[in-house]
């Protein structure tokens, strides 16, 4: 049974020209690297990139400034040559004899254009295709892109704010009294004489009574006076 199968449709082949067709694999464009012209049928750069439906990224441009500098960077996917022409003052005139990349950065004096300068900046490069239409600044378009650098760099002395001042009078110290000794020297309190009674002598050191010294008061006087002028007739008398 099988044979007789295999043996129809051999027939039907010779007899109508019916042949099998290969169908031809189909590629999805995202698996494409389109920015290797490697890659690329016959034809321009422009209709391949058309018929994937892709976005012209393969080149694009970037710029960073800082007070006093512009600094260009470029991504390039492609196996190809491309450069960013850097143009300061601008706008450019695309004449590639007169302005150029200045290697991708430049930097500026202080206080240069009074303050600031306006540089401008486009790509240039061996394919038009990858660029023009895209909307990135390039040759062939013509639509270059600008920024603004700040030449202005020095610091600035700070200003006085007068709301820092301390307001009203200032607080003047008080004295405090101290246990310091002074230079004067202290006299002594002075001595007040005391009166003495009739017939009584006084020390010379005190000035006291020296009757008061010995001790004698009153009677104890009466007594050694009598005593005393008994001695003297005793001893005196003839």
């Amino acid at each position: 049974m099988r044979r007789l199968l295999i043996a129809i449709a051999a027939a039907a082949v010779a007899l109508f020209g019916l042949a099998p067709v290969a169908q031809a694999e189909q590629v999805p464009p995202e698996t494409v690297d389109y920015c290797n012209t490697a890659n690329k049928p016959s034809g321009s750069v422009a209709a391949w990139l058309d018929s994937l439906g892709v976005d012209k990224d393969c080149v694009e441009v970037a710029v960073t400034t800082t007070c006093g500098q512009i600094t260009a960077s470029l991504t390039n996917k492609t196996n190809l040559s491309y450069g960013v022409i850097l143009v300061p003052g601008g706008p450019p005139t695309y004449d590639l004899g007169v302005e150029s990349s200045h290697g991708g950065s430049i930097s500026f004096a202080e206080d240069e254009g009074g303050g600031s300068v306006e540089v401008w900046y486009y790509i240039v490069g061996a394919e038009k295709d990858y660029l023009t239409g895209s909307g990135r600044p390039n040759f062939w378009d013509q639509n270059a892109a600008s920024v603004t650098v700040t030449t202005d760099c020095e610091a600035t002395d700070p200003v006085d704010d007068p709301t820092d001042e301390p307001t009203g009078d200032p607080t003047e110290p008080v004295d405090e009294p101290t246990n310091e000794p002074t230079d004067e020297p202290t006299e002594p309190a002075p001595v007040i004489p005391t009166a003495v009674p009739a017939g009584v002598g006084t020390l010379p050191e005190t000035g006291a009574p020296a009757a008061l010294v010995l001790g004698l008061t009153g009677a104890g006087l009466a007594g050694l006076g009598g005593g005393l002028v008994r001695l003297r007739r005793r001893f005196l008398q003839p």
